[in-house]
Formats: structure tokens, C-alpha cells, sequence
């Protein structure tokens, strides 16, 4: 991993690199596997300000004091969202949206360039048919899904 950090402060000097907490808990899960816990880190993870992360790890604490020492060893501006960076314009702490496309798109990765973007580019294209005829049925003007 500190390979990989070093690697994207060269090429991207002011790009933000961080962790996926989904990923963080995987490794984390291996050594605790508790449920409570787990809604824990998340909790730390997600936490949107420096006090509530404090508060966050005092729980974690009281409730595994092991687990507490864990999660403090991961750098947290890379992984909890509040110590991200104000003028970071994202404040996910999970990478779903990457792994959603890459799952998207798995039949077409590992075709040639030309090929691989036609064939998104055809997915992308029958799934915008679908939400259209969708949106086609509805009654209201109010999307009735999110």
C-alpha cells in the first residue's frame, strides 16, 4: 500500500487519496469478527466532525480496547470523513461507486480498447432505454424511486 501512496503523490501532487472503509473493515474483520463492532468503525469512519470521530473511538474503546489500538494505526485522513481535507469535494468513505462500475462492465474489460467502449457504450445506451420507458409509465411528476 505505501507503494502505491507514494505513486499518486508523484503523479497527482494535489489529488486526495484515501481508503476504502469497506475494505479497512476487511482487514479489520479478520481480526474481530463482532457485528457490534463493525457498526463501530463505521461510526468512526463515518463520523463528520473531529469531535464526533473522538466520540466515535471512545465507544469503540469501551467496547475493545484491541480493536481501538487497530483502527488508530490506520492513518485516519485517509479513511474518516472527518478529517478529510475542506476543499475535497467528495465525502464518500467507501470506493461502491468504482466497484459498481467495474462489475458493470466486466464482460468488456478485457477486450481491445475499441471494442470494450462500444460494447459500454451499447450497455449504457439499453439501460437509458429502460429508464426512459420507465419513466414513460409514471403517473406523477415525482420520480417514484430515488
Amino acid at each position: 500500500m505505501q507503494g502505491l501512496c507514494e505513486t499518486f503523490k508523484k503523479i497527482l501532487p494535489n489529488g486526495h487519496h484515501r481508503y476504502c472503509t469497506r475494505h479497512i473493515y476487511a482487514n479489520f474483520y479478520k481480526k474481530f469478527k463482532c457485528l457490534l463492532l463493525k457498526k463501530k468503525v463505521w461510526k468512526v469512519a463515518t463520523a463528520r466532525t473531529k469531535s464526533g470521530w473522538i466520540d466515535a473511538l471512545e465507544d469503540l474503546k469501551k467496547t475493545c480496547e484491541k480493536a481501538y489500538d487497530w483502527v488508530l494505526d490506520v492513518p485516519k485522513e485517509f479513511w474518516t470523513r472527518s478529517h478529510f481535507t475542506d476543499d475535497s469535494l467528495c465525502d464518500l468513505v467507501n470506493n461502491n461507486i468504482s466497484e459498481s462500475f467495474n462489475k458493470y462492465i466486466l464482460e468488456s474489460r478485457d477486450k481491445p480498447i475499441i471494442t470494450c467502449l462500444e460494447m459500454i457504450r451499447r450497455q449504457l445506451m439499453k439501460r437509458y432505454q429502460r429508464k426512459k420507458e420507465m419513466a414513460n409509465k409514471w403517473t406523477s411528476n415525482i420520480c417514484p424511486k430515488y
